[in-house]
């Protein structure tokens, strides 16, 4: 079984390219998921206190508001600066007109990624409004439910279209791998003639398959690497990135590459070891009559 055969060069290319196609589906399926995680974490969630509440009383439960588990940060608004702002938006002082301030305190707060899911919003909800002092709970739903769902839509097509990339590459590579050993189908035939067991006969071929996998891994992720860095440099020099805060990115969230590429790795093994296997044995259960088939 050469390495100089031509079908070795061709699961190579094959698996190689998968590896790569897997890899930018992998980095792609990070970052949307940062990028959900991200928008989520700095939408804000509005308390308002009750109307006639005073600063001092809506500060306490503020406060109280602001050490539960939920929350990632806080910023109390007082009445006053609640009317401070509005006539800043309008531009008149509607304070004068109305002659007393209907403008409750309230608490903006963004929170933790993990209770940022459409049910963890909704027990929020119920547990705030109901609680001593609170007029109402706001957020915008809509955005928070339709980043849910354009999560769920993306991480379907991208699981989707990695399963038809690894069903391609499986039966191009156990279609490969048949053309290989049928060409060995005598030797292996001679094997089992002198008493060679079917692991010995196997070990071989399987050892083959394996390094197969080391240089088509190796050839992959060269490629995936030199893409990103290209493609970040192309937006560069378009578009004047911050190139630190993205090296920052890929620092922080390395763990979540390295096991993508370990993944990739162990898939890329099993897929190409399996096939090995299969197509072996059928030659060694063939019956002579068929060697020359």
């Amino acid at each position: 079984m050469s390495g100089t055969k031509p079908g070795g060069f061709t699961i190579i290319a094959t698996l190689s390219l998968v590896i790569f196609l897997l890899g930018l589906l992998g980095v792609l399926i990070i970052n949307a998921t940062q990028l959900n995680n991200h928008i989520k974490e700095n939408l804000q969630v509005t308390v308002f206190f009750d109307i006639g509440l005073q600063d001092k009383q809506a500060h306490s439960i503020s406060d109280s508001i602001q050490r539960l588990p939920f929350v990632n940060e806080g910023k109390f608004v007082s009445s006053e600066d609640a009317v401070f702002n509005f006539k800043n938006e309008i531009g008149e002082d509607f304070v004068e007109v109305l002659g007393d301030n209907p403008l409750p305190a309230s608490l903006e707060i963004t929170l933790n990624q993990e209770f940022t899911d459409e049910v963890s919003l909704m027990r929020l909800e119920r547990e705030l409004a109901g609680g001593k002092g609170i007029l109402e709970v706001s957020y915008p739903r809509n955005v928070f439910q339709q980043i849910d769902e354009n999560r769920r839509a993306i991480s379907l097509w991208l699981i989707a279209l990695s399963i038809i990339l690894v069903s391609i590459a499986a039966v191009l590579m156990s279609n490969t791998i048949r053309i290989l050993i049928y060409s060995d189908r005598f030797l292996i035939r001679n094997q089992q003639l002198i008493g060679a067991t079917e692991k010995f006969i196997m070990k071989p071929y399987k050892r083959k398959a394996l390094f197969w996998t080391l240089i088509s891994f190796v050839i992959g992720v060269l490629l995936l690497v030199s893409t990103i860095w290209m493609f970040f440099s192309w937006l560069n020099a378009s578009m004047d990135l911050n190139m630190r805060a993205i090296g920052y990115h890929f620092t922080e969230n390395w763990y979540q590459y390295i096991l993508m590429l370990f993944l990739l790795l162990i898939g890329g093994s099993v897929v190409i070891y399996v096939s090995t296997h299969l197509a072996t044995r059928k030659y060694l259960n063939l019956d002579s009559d068929n060697l020359y088939n």
